[in-house]
């Protein structure tokens, strides 16, 4: 039986996968002024969740997705701020340095929605900037994790801990890849590579 929010029904839709045309159509309804959620409603359509994480791992589709949203007349999503401003954006970008995972800040009340946060993105200069300083400082703390993950390693951890360092260690890799990148760029000498390997006892 189907409940009226119709998740019954979509938790027993196949998973859809990322291509350029479902993409484009996402993009093409967001234009017309359909929220993803809506947008996710239809036939042949990925779960919101699943159209978020595609933002998120592209950023061609984030932008576009973004400007469709402008010109759609921006996200509609009652009970959401989606109106920018400094403060909101500053305390954005403390909640991400402190480590919070970006979805999840989207999450509180308080924060702007995933689309509105790409929205951001495509307009505000400043956020990039601040978002950009974010990460660098949320790579730092991950780097910090890693030294402490190696030096309480043990025997019976060993194998859990290479895991977790090896998803930190990529993690800041992307986060900050000119100062954490697996090469150094010879156009910033002052580029760190880190290198953690985990010793059996």
């Amino acid at each position: 039986m189907t409940d009226p929010s119709g998740r019954a029904a979509r938790a027993r839709l196949p998973a859809v996968a990322y291509s350029r045309d479902v993409a484009e159509a996402i993009c093409d309804l967001a234009a017309k002024g359909h929220s993803l959620t809506s947008i996710c409603r239809r036939k042949g359509m990925p779960a919101p969740q699943t159209a978020q994480a595609w933002m998120t791992r592209r950023a061609d589709f984030a932008q576009s997705f973004a400007l469709a949203l402008q010109a759609g007349g921006g996200p509609h999503r009652a009970g959401r701020r989606s109106a920018y401003s400094l403060e909101l954006a500053a305390e954005f970008c403390r909640r991400l340095a402190e480590g919070r995972p970006m979805y999840r800040i989207c999450q509180d009340d308080d924060m702007p929605s995933m689309t509105a946060f790409y929205l951001w993105l495509n307009k505000h200069p400043e956020f990039v900037a601040m978002y950009a300083n974010a990460r660098e400082i949320q790579a730092e703390r991950l780097c910090d994790e890693v030294q402490e993950i190696a030096d309480a390693a043990t025997p019976e951890t060993l194998a859990v801990d290479k895991t977790r360092i090896g998803a930190r260690q990529w993690r800041a890799t992307n986060m900050a890849p000119r100062r954490y990148g697996t090469r150094i760029n010879q156009e910033h000498p002052d580029a760190v590579v880190i290198n953690v390997e985990v010793v059996e006892f």
